[in-house]
């Protein structure tokens, strides 16, 4: 990753803004999972989309409150109800430090964002939102000119704030880049945050590398090493049993590195949440192209035997006994009056059980990427 490299990913998101903006439309929500690639193909020069736009208001609403996520909502929306277009480019701005900082939110909420605090009422919530400091130790010092335009975003008086065309006119887009220095604080020092950044390493190497019906397996060994059922297990014994079950030595390792027990029921509940969703839209997909249309237009039947034929290609080679699945789909579709069509929710429904579809071709046995903490 070099500095030009988020500069691409960064202008676009900002694009993306102006142009809502643009429209007199207000996200209302910009966070690190409602911003995606377009394709899996173009990582080098990647193409972003904003998505979600579930909590969008026209510049024009008169609806009131503090919609959004806690951590992303500007301290003007928290005190008074409403959303402004500026407040967008505030949890723009605590998207794009958290991506550079390498502290973006977990699932489980091990790591919180920059701006989430434990604290419960709407008041704690403003004190807080008016109070917490960035954490600015932890920022490049090789990226001055992006800290700059960090900090005009992030400004909590929101007239302060630049728009969107205008964040995209700072001199940061325009400025001579080289590769991203590896030290992430004017120390150099080596994770902080070891277990959050080994679990983070482990948990992309479990979901891009296992199947569901592994992931359960190992989630089983989980629980039968905790002999006292509590959900907690020392890190070095965790990464024995995950030895065991497939994980690289390097994932493993780097999550042994904690000195706090692991809440591994946390883990693989995020593991198996996340693996889930990823199945179910692969399946989608396949399904789709099945049906030869584009993922917008998915049928609800298919023929058996065109799904006859698609259980029997590569992606379901790992499966095995296509004809049962087939036989569980016509049951699990029983009622319909065409007996010789499966329909995509009873297909869905038994693979997703079934749990041996979903794995990435070509990651076996690969590095797990490091952590921007762990240099």
């Amino acid at each position: 990753m070099t500095e030009a490299w988020w500069r691409d990913i960064f202008s676009q998101c900002l694009k993306g803004l102006e142009f809502l903006h643009g429209k007199a439309i207000m996200h209302c929500d910009i966070k690190e999972d409602n911003i995606m690639i377009r394709s899996d193909t173009g990582y080098e020069s990647p193409k972003v989309v904003l998505i979600d736009f579930g909590l969008a208001e026209g510049f024009s609403s008169t609806s009131k409150g503090a919609s959004g996520t806690p951590g992303y909502i500007p301290l003007e929306t928290l005190e008074t109800g409403w959303w402004y277009p500026r407040g967008d480019i505030f949890s723009m701005g605590v998207t794009f430090l958290q991506l550079v900082i390498g502290r973006t939110p977990s699932g489980d909420g091990t790591v919180l964002g920059v701006l989430q605090a434990e604290v419960s009422g709407s008041a704690a919530v403003v004190r807080a939102a008016k109070e917490m400091r960035l954490p600015w130790e932890r920022f490049p010092l090789d990226l001055p000119l992006l800290r700059d335009l960090l900090a005009q975003m992030l400004d909590r008086d929101r007239r302060a704030r630049p728009t969107a065309a205008r964040a995209r006119r700072h001199r940061w887009f325009s400025a001579g880049a080289g590769p991203l220095s590896r030290a992430c604080a004017p120390e150099g020092r080596a994770c902080r945050e070891a277990a959050g950044c080994g679990r983070a390493v482990l948990l992309e190497e479990l979901v891009t590398g296992k199947t569901l019906a592994e992931l359960r397996s190992l989630h089983a060994a989980l629980r039968a090493a905790d002999g006292l059922g509590l959900g907690l297990l020392a890190r070095p014994r965790a990464a024995e049993v995950l030895a065991e079950h497939g994980v690289s030595a390097d994932a493993a390792a780097v999550f042994a590195r904690g000195a706090a027990p692991t809440r591994y029921n946390r883990l693989m509940a995020e593991a198996l949440r996340t693996k889930e969703t990823y199945t179910r839209h692969f399946l989608k997909e396949l399904w789709a192209g099945a049906a030869g249309r584009t993922m917008g237009g998915t049928v609800g039947t298919l023929p058996q035997g065109r799904v006859a034929a698609l259980l029997e290609s590569d992606p379901f080679s790992e499966v095995g006994d296509p004809e049962g699945l087939l036989e569980q789909m016509g049951d699990r579709g029983a009622g319909s009056q065409m007996a010789e069509y499966v329909t995509f929710d009873a297909f869905q429904q038994v693979l997703v059980q079934d749990g041996r579809v979903g794995r990435r071709l070509g990651v076996s046995g690969h590095a797990p990427r490091a952590c921007c903490m762990c240099y």
